[in-house]
Protein backbone atom coordinates (compact mmCIF):
# COMPACT_ATOMS: atom_id res chain seq x y z
CA UNK A 1 0.00 0.00 0.00
CA UNK A 2 2.76 2.37 1.09
CA UNK A 3 4.45 1.61 -2.35
CA UNK A 4 1.38 1.74 -4.58
CA UNK A 5 0.51 5.60 -2.98
CA UNK A 6 4.68 6.50 -3.22
CA UNK A 7 4.71 6.01 -7.15
CA UNK A 8 0.78 7.67 -7.23
CA UNK A 9 2.11 10.61 -5.67
CA UNK A 10 5.53 10.78 -7.99
CA UNK A 11 8.19 9.72 -5.27
CA UNK A 12 10.87 7.45 -6.96
CA UNK A 13 11.93 4.22 -5.49
CA UNK A 14 15.51 4.88 -4.25
CA UNK A 15 17.02 1.44 -5.54
CA UNK A 16 19.42 1.02 -2.65
CA UNK A 17 22.02 -1.82 -2.79
CA UNK A 18 21.86 -4.65 -0.56
CA UNK A 19 24.96 -3.28 1.20
CA UNK A 20 22.86 0.17 1.45
CA UNK A 21 19.93 -1.62 2.70
CA UNK A 22 21.84 -3.19 5.33
CA UNK A 23 24.03 0.16 6.60
CA UNK A 24 23.14 1.50 9.54
CA UNK A 25 21.98 5.39 8.57
CA UNK A 26 19.38 3.16 6.20
CA UNK A 27 18.16 1.02 9.11
CA UNK A 28 17.75 4.17 11.76
CA UNK A 29 15.80 5.89 8.75
CA UNK A 30 13.38 2.91 8.53
CA UNK A 31 12.86 2.45 12.82
CA UNK A 32 12.27 6.81 12.68
CA UNK A 33 9.82 6.41 9.65
CA UNK A 34 7.89 3.68 11.28
CA UNK A 35 7.78 5.46 14.37
CA UNK A 36 6.55 8.37 13.31
CA UNK A 37 3.57 6.62 11.02
CA UNK A 38 2.77 4.92 14.63
CA UNK A 39 2.50 8.11 16.51
CA UNK A 40 0.67 9.72 13.36
CA UNK A 41 -1.80 7.00 13.48
CA UNK A 42 -2.22 6.51 16.80
CA UNK A 43 -3.13 10.55 17.52
CA UNK A 44 -5.21 10.30 13.99
CA UNK A 45 -7.13 7.26 15.93
CA UNK A 46 -7.84 9.29 19.11
CA UNK A 47 -9.48 12.22 17.24
CA UNK A 48 -12.65 10.70 17.83
CA UNK A 49 -12.19 10.59 21.31
CA UNK A 50 -12.22 14.93 21.35
CA UNK A 51 -15.70 15.18 19.93
CA UNK A 52 -17.34 12.32 22.46
CA UNK A 53 -18.59 13.72 25.81
CA UNK A 54 -16.86 12.61 29.27
CA UNK A 55 -20.14 10.83 30.37
CA UNK A 56 -20.40 8.89 26.91
CA UNK A 57 -16.18 8.12 26.92
CA UNK A 58 -17.17 6.69 30.55
CA UNK A 59 -19.69 4.57 29.11
CA UNK A 60 -17.54 3.44 25.91
CA UNK A 61 -15.08 2.18 28.86
CA UNK A 62 -18.16 -0.11 30.59
CA UNK A 63 -19.22 -0.85 27.55
CA UNK A 64 -15.76 -2.15 26.79
CA UNK A 65 -15.25 -4.04 29.80
CA UNK A 66 -19.06 -5.86 30.00
CA UNK A 67 -17.88 -7.06 25.97
CA UNK A 68 -15.53 -9.22 27.47
CA UNK A 69 -15.26 -11.19 23.92
CA UNK A 70 -14.73 -7.62 22.41
CA UNK A 71 -17.15 -8.19 19.24
CA UNK A 72 -18.83 -5.05 20.06
CA UNK A 73 -22.05 -6.48 21.60
CA UNK A 74 -23.16 -7.42 25.09
CA UNK A 75 -25.71 -10.21 25.86
CA UNK A 76 -28.77 -9.07 27.22
CA UNK A 77 -29.48 -12.11 29.55
CA UNK A 78 -25.78 -12.25 30.32
CA UNK A 79 -25.97 -8.23 31.70
CA UNK A 80 -29.02 -9.37 33.39
CA UNK A 81 -26.98 -11.65 35.28
CA UNK A 82 -24.18 -9.67 36.20
CA UNK A 83 -26.89 -7.41 37.62
CA UNK A 84 -28.29 -9.77 39.82
CA UNK A 85 -25.23 -10.91 41.13
CA UNK A 86 -24.06 -7.64 41.36
CA UNK A 87 -27.24 -6.21 43.45
CA UNK A 88 -25.26 -5.90 47.09
CA UNK A 89 -22.82 -3.63 45.51
CA UNK A 90 -25.38 -1.59 43.54
CA UNK A 91 -28.39 -1.75 45.92
CA UNK A 92 -31.14 -3.39 45.33
CA UNK A 93 -33.40 -0.81 44.19
CA UNK A 94 -30.91 0.31 41.60
CA UNK A 95 -30.77 -3.50 40.38
CA UNK A 96 -34.45 -3.61 40.27
CA UNK A 97 -34.70 -0.53 38.45
CA UNK A 98 -31.78 -1.85 35.61
CA UNK A 99 -33.31 -5.00 35.53
CA UNK A 100 -36.56 -3.55 34.58
CA UNK A 101 -35.52 -1.53 31.76
CA UNK A 102 -33.32 -4.43 30.61
CA UNK A 103 -36.61 -6.42 30.32
CA UNK A 104 -37.97 -3.55 28.56
CA UNK A 105 -35.81 -3.30 26.35
CA UNK A 106 -36.61 -5.38 23.09
CA UNK A 107 -33.14 -6.09 22.12
CA UNK A 108 -31.56 -9.26 22.96
CA UNK A 109 -28.02 -7.92 21.84
CA UNK A 110 -26.76 -4.41 22.76
CA UNK A 111 -24.36 -2.42 20.24
CA UNK A 112 -22.85 0.61 22.47
CA UNK A 113 -25.73 2.85 20.86
CA UNK A 114 -28.29 1.15 22.14
CA UNK A 115 -26.39 0.49 25.73
CA UNK A 116 -26.48 4.30 25.87
CA UNK A 117 -29.62 4.41 25.14
CA UNK A 118 -30.48 1.98 27.82
CA UNK A 119 -27.75 3.36 30.62
CA UNK A 120 -29.88 6.79 29.82
CA UNK A 121 -33.14 5.44 30.46
CA UNK A 122 -31.87 3.45 33.68
CA UNK A 123 -30.48 6.89 35.01
CA UNK A 124 -34.11 8.70 34.38
CA UNK A 125 -35.24 5.96 36.45
CA UNK A 126 -33.20 6.06 39.19
CA UNK A 127 -33.48 10.44 39.49
CA UNK A 128 -37.15 9.63 39.57
CA UNK A 129 -36.74 7.16 42.21
CA UNK A 130 -34.72 8.95 44.19
CA UNK A 131 -36.97 11.82 44.22
CA UNK A 132 -39.75 9.35 44.97
CA UNK A 133 -38.32 8.44 47.86
CA UNK A 134 -37.66 11.94 48.99
CA UNK A 135 -41.05 13.01 48.69
CA UNK A 136 -42.09 10.10 50.44
CA UNK A 137 -39.82 10.61 53.50
CA UNK A 138 -40.69 14.63 53.27
CA UNK A 139 -44.57 13.99 53.44
CA UNK A 140 -43.43 11.41 56.46
CA UNK A 141 -41.04 13.99 58.13
CA UNK A 142 -44.35 16.71 57.31
CA UNK A 143 -47.60 14.99 58.49
CA UNK A 144 -46.57 11.97 60.55
CA UNK A 145 -45.72 13.34 64.22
Amino acid sequence: FIEASSKHLGLKDPKLSLKQLASRKVKLVQLLASTVGIVIGCLLGMVPLLFMDPEERQLQEVFSILDADGNGRIDKTEMIKLVNSSEQLMGESAAKVIVQVLREFDEQVFDFKTFVKFMKEVEKREIKAREHVKFVRFLSDSFVR
